[in-house]
């Protein structure tokens, strides 16, 4: 493909960095915060109606600013305000904050600020920065990895909706002790007989009662209740709930320690596939000249596929994952080296030395000594391959 047959914004090549620039970014970042602080002080009656007016103030803020172009501070800030309102603007519009009970509404959300950003990336007044572009290819990922597990690597379903992680559930109490009903006066006691006949010294006759008998004082005392048993807890598995939550169960068996299951794999499997698929998109983008937005996506690529290879490790283990590290890390820096792109060549190197070094280190454990001899022959077949591998020279490279 020409150059000349796309928009000069999008085959430019991305402008250097400068002090404006990334001057103006910070102080968008921290209006931001600011933004998200007033947020907090909302009643929660007023919350969602609160938060849609003000996301989007913040995002005509934000296109003011990068239409009047007053400079490069004034740009970037305008920039960062309009990409970092997106998330909130799209998930209030689509949600209640108060009602979120499916993992269906996280990719709604997600997939309305997807169209926002790449309506800002193609029609914006800053069309074609790469802040744009990136955001939607990162939040296309995450809402893909969101429908993978009710617990997923970058949004907790269950946090949002109210449901916690822990449930504990208390043991039935004791019922309270009743003294047994019944009624006193039914106890007569009986009179203590004096054996002195009347008349005798010192002895006065008995008096005579008159009308009904006293009640005697009758104090009755429960026995003691049973001491209190305190209850043990049971630790039960996420695989005994659908949510994979912990659950703590109060009972009077003893403590015990169940297996715990292993993690899903199918997050690491979406976030795999979809680094693969934007590294080959890069990939073309670099073929067809177009640098600026290749740039960016190489960037999400390398973060899924780092992604996804650090959560194969919990279910497969360290070797797999080394495995698997060094599989990737051979098609980035296959692909780093055709675009001539310093930095993603050097992540892929760097992926390759840390998956060697894994599966090394994971296999031979218990043996140090070995370990270290099993790396000094890999370090220097590694070294040897590099003298005997030629790289073609490709033209124009990409300086960023």
């Amino acid at each position: 493909m020409s150059v000349d047959a796309v928009p000069r914004w999008l085959a430019g090549r991305r402008p250097p960095p400068t002090f404006e620039a990334l001057l103006g970014a910070a102080g968008g970042i921290v209006l931001l915060g600011a933004a998200a602080a007033f947020a907090e002080s909302v009643p929660d009656d007023d919350a969602r109606v609160a938060g849609l007016a003000l996301s989007l103030l913040v995002l005509v803020a934000g296109l003011v600013l990068s239409v009047l172009s007053l400079g490069r501070a004034t740009t970037a800030a305008g920039v960062v305000l309009a990409a970092g309102t997106v998330a909130p603007l799209a998930f209030l519009l689509t949600n209640d904050p108060d009602r979120i009970d499916e993992r269906s509404d996280f990719l709604v959300a997600a997939l309305v600020a997807v169209v926002f950003w790449l309506l800002l990336f193609a029609l914006g007044p800053n069309r074609g920065h790469g802040l744009f572009l990136g955001l939607a290819l990162f939040m296309l990922w995450s809402g893909a990895v969101s429908q993978t597990d009710a617990s997923p690597f970058f949004f907790n379903i269950d946090a949002v909706s109210g449901d916690g992680d822990i449930e504990i559930i208390p043991a039935e109490p004791m019922p309270d002790f009743q003294p047994p009903d019944f009624d006193v006066s039914e106890f007569d006691p009986a009179p203590v007989p004096d054996f002195r006949a009347p008349g005798e010294p010192g002895v006065e006759p008995p008096p005579v009662r008159s009308g009904p008998r006293p009640m005697p004082t009758f104090r009755f005392r429960p026995p003691p209740p049973p001491p209190p048993q305190e209850p043990s807890t049971t630790i039960t598995t996420a695989s005994e709930n659908a949510a994979g939550r912990l659950q703590l169960v109060s009972s009077s068996q003893e403590l015990e320690f169940e297996e715990e299951p292993r993690p899903p794999v199918a997050g690491a499997v979406v976030s795999v596939l979809f680094g693969i698929a934007y590294l080959l998109f890069a990939a073309l983008l670099d073929a067809s000249r177009l640098w600026r937005p290749a740039s960016v996506t190489f960037l999400v690529a390398l973060l899924a596929l780092v992604t996804g290879t650090v959560m194969l490790g919990p279910r497969y283990g360290a070797t797999a994952a080394g495995v698997v590290a060094i599989a990737l890390a051979v098609l980035v820096v296959g692909a780093g080296v055709v675009a001539s792109r310093r930095a993603v060549a050097w992540v892929g190197a760097a992926g390759l030395a840390v998956g060697a070094i894994t599966v090394v280190a994971s296999v031979l454990d218990d043996s140090p000594t070995a370990a270290a001899v099993v790396l000094l022959v890999v370090g220097a077949g590694l070294v040897t391959l590099g003298l005997l591998a030629t790289t073609p020279d490709y033209p124009e490279p990409d300086p960023y």
